[in-house]
């Protein structure tokens, strides 16, 4: 929890490339707007690193066994070729993946709903959500509060660069029983397309 700070930077950022409607007057303008505003000033709580941890550890014993959340998919990734924007994710007491500006975050939890009562951005332990918004993580199965918040904005599949390879990380089984196709898609296009894009290969000549 260190560097909560930088993992909730890296969500916000994937937000706003998402949601974000341009203020074409001030795009335009010639002078300098000294009003732009920054996802780290959001307003919203920012928790300890003693307070994450206590939060964590009591959210721990709340994991759901086998429930359905809602997977947020990044469309023009290579690893979700053939998948929609949202996926159901069968879901258990599994890793929460946190990435910075390294790794890529493929597919998160949750997805953004308007709410336009909600004036003001939230903390969700180590993430924000933004003013104006809600998050849906259950679709099905009993998932309870405490583990909606532990899961929220947190990655399923995530990619990293290594060396001339790469590293892809599922935070559960994609493929467990063939239950559900859309990561099963995941899964197969990192087995199938992981050894050709995303790496550097070498040519002999």
């Amino acid at each position: 929890f260190e560097k909560a700070q930088d993992y909730d930077l890296k969500v916000q950022r994937e937000l706003l490339a998402e949601n974000y409607k341009l203020e074409m007057k001030s795009v335009m303008s010639h002078y300098v707007d000294t009003e732009t505003p920054y996802p780290w000033k959001s307003g919203a709580e920012i928790l300890s690193k003693d307070e994450l941890e206590k939060r964590d550890k009591w959210q721990s014993l709340f994991m759901p066994s086998g429930a359905m959340v809602v997977g947020r998919v990044d469309a023009e990734h290579w690893l979700t070729f053939g998948t929609p924007e949202i996926l159901p994710l069968l879901y258990g007491n599994q890793p929460i993946l946190m990435t910075n500006n390294q790794s890529e975050a493929v597919v998160r939890i949750g997805k953004l709903n308007k709410n336009y009562g909600s004036e003001e951005a939230r903390a969700l332990n180590w993430s924000t959500l933004p003013a104006g918004y809600d998050m849906q993580v259950r679709m099905s199965g009993l998932v309870w509060p405490e583990a909606s918040q532990r899961i929220a904005n947190s990655a399923y599949l995530t990619r990293e660069r290594l060396g001339r390879g790469q590293v892809i990380l599922f935070s559960g089984q994609p493929n467990f029983r063939g239950a559900t196709r859309g990561t099963t898609r995941l899964w197969l296009n990192a087995l199938v397309y992981g050894s050709g894009l995303g790496t550097s290969l070498k040519v002999n000549p």
